[in-house]
């Protein structure tokens, strides 16, 4: 059951998370999981933000082996190359985890990565990335990929309605999941944070007021839309998982404080193509070299995203 305002009054906690999209409940769960006094609040409803908004892909993490500009970058800068590999492994690990724990939750779906000639990425570095990503991840489930002739590649559905066909050089295919709904994962999180202890509220607005001597925080907390007057709690640390609104939590106890995030928008295009397309998908670069995708969505496909920078309300983010 969900706790009033009034009974949290005075409360002290070990750790306040602001936030409820995926970071901020699959935090909650594991400090709740460790024997942390947790609290949790989210101004909306719980993964109504980002995570309700994202492409929905369980990432095989090959986009981490990008270099950049040129394959001497990774050379230039070994650090990157570093981070590039824990992020990968991190992905596949992701991957095999959610697969494996929650099969009923993902869609599987063949990707393809066009190739064409003259384009910075050749056919020799998709397969040297396959076989590191291969090689950092567990075995199960399979990447599937290889690569294949123009003509070979027609036969498979998406791929003869390319554009430049006869400039192919190769095309690349893999294996792919997609969450069918991020936000059930979320929810799912917020529970078990709870069943373990946690205190949980959505729609609750979390200012911070001060911090002490000891650097805990006086938070104020509030309903939305306000049905009780708002109290406050304690908490020993905080964590600002709140999203594209990091900033204004920040603000709500310094409004000098310089901006952390910068806000991007992306748009899709939302397509019904013919069935046989369905659970096929595209990656590829768009003419910015960045990147681009085709993804199935049930009997539906969408092209996406742009990347636009973003200043308005954050609240009322639509497409224009």
């Amino acid at each position: 059951m969900r706790m009033t305002l009034s009974s949290l009054r005075g409360a002290v906690f070990d750790v306040a998370v602001i936030g409820g999209g995926i970071n901020g409940a699959s935090a909650a769960q594991q400090l709740a999981a460790a024997g942390y006094r947790t609290l949790i609040v989210e101004k909306g409803d719980f993964g109504s933000g980002s995570t309700a908004r994202s492409s929905r892909l369980l990432h095989c993490g090959l986009r981490y082996l990008a270099p950049g500009r040129s394959m001497f970058d990774f050379v230039r800068r070994p650090a990157r190359f570093v981070e590039a590999m824990r992020m990968a492994r991190q992905a596949m690990q992701a991957r095999s985890d959610v697969v494996r724990t929650s099969p009923s939750s993902v869609n599987r779906m063949q990707f393809c990565f066009p190739i064409y000639r003259g384009d910075r990425y050749r056919g020799w570095q998709l397969d040297a990335a396959f076989r590191i990503l291969s090689a950092l991840g567990p075995a199960d489930p399979p990447l599937d990929y290889e690569r294949l002739a123009p003509g070979a590649a027609a036969q498979r559905p998406l791929i003869r309605w390319l554009r430049d066909f006869d400039s192919l050089d190769s095309v690349a295919v893999f294996r792919e999941y997609q969450l069918d709904w991020p936000e059930r994962i979320c929810m799912d999180a917020v529970l078990e944070a709870e069943r373990l202890g946690a205190v949980a509220r959505n729609y609750t607005l979390a200012r911070l007021i001060a911090r002490d001597r000891s650097g805990g925080w006086s938070i104020a907390l509030e309903d939305v839309p306000a049905a009780e007057p708002d109290i406050r709690i304690r908490a020993k640390l905080v964590l600002n998982m709140a999203g594209i609104w990091i900033d204004d939590v920040i603000r709500s106890a310094n409004p000098s404080a310089e901006r952390k995030i910068l806000g991007t928008k992306g748009c899709h295009i939302v397509v019904r193509l013919p069935d046989e397309c369905r659970g096929y998908g595209i990656a590829t670069l768009n003419s910015r070299q960045e990147p681009f995708y085709c993804i199935p969505w049930h009997d539906l496909h969408y092209f996406g995203p742009t990347e636009t920078v973003y200043e308005g309300d954050r609240d009322r983010i639509c497409v224009t």
